[in-house]
């Protein structure tokens, strides 16, 4: 996870010749370059930076969730682990005590991951088998619910809300 005070530490760097150390910091490696050798895009670039830095460590942050699945972090910057120890399935019911279908199961849990889920989320929520699951999706795609779409960093196939 990326620091925002560290990214105006390293935007201060410009003082003493070094620009661009926030955009490197960012991984904005052309940007870098270019502000390095150009002192600051002429100190025009190194002003607007002091107002996108927050910007660019959240993008930075959002990635970094998104890629490694840590969608819980403490205050420290740590990921916090959930593990679950009872293996018995539970499936969600209403206030009426009625079982929750497996349709809605998944729809809560691509809610409650930003709109996204992973065939393998969807079998946890559902503990259902995978080729039923697989099934219940190709159906929630029929019916529009949801699309099969790839991450852009990992190519992995997830299932994502209309």
């Amino acid at each position: 996870m990326k620091s925002k005070g560290l990214a105006y530490i390293l935007w201060f760097l410009c003082a003493f010749s070094i620009c661009g150390a926030q955009r490197f910091y960012c991984k904005r490696y052309i940007s870098g370059f270019i502000y390095l050798f150009t002192f600051g895009f002429f100190g025009i670039g190194q002003f607007i930076d002091l107002f996108t830095i927050p910007n660019m460590v959240d993008e930075e942050n959002l990635k970094y969730q998104a890629l490694y699945g840590y969608q819980n972090i403490n205050i420290n910057g740590n990921p916090q682990v959930t593990i679950n120890v009872d293996a018995r399935n539970h499936a969600y019911k209403t206030a009426n005590n009625r079982k929750v279908s497996d349709t809605i199961q998944i729809l809560q849990a691509a809610k409650n991951n930003r709109g996204m889920v992973s065939l393998s989320d969807c079998v946890l929520a559902t503990g259902k088998e995978t080729a039923q699951v697989k099934q219940t999706l190709d159906k929630m795609c029929q019916e529009e619910l949801i699309e099969m779409t790839n991450l852009p960093d990992s190519g992995a196939i997830v299932y994502k809300l209309l």
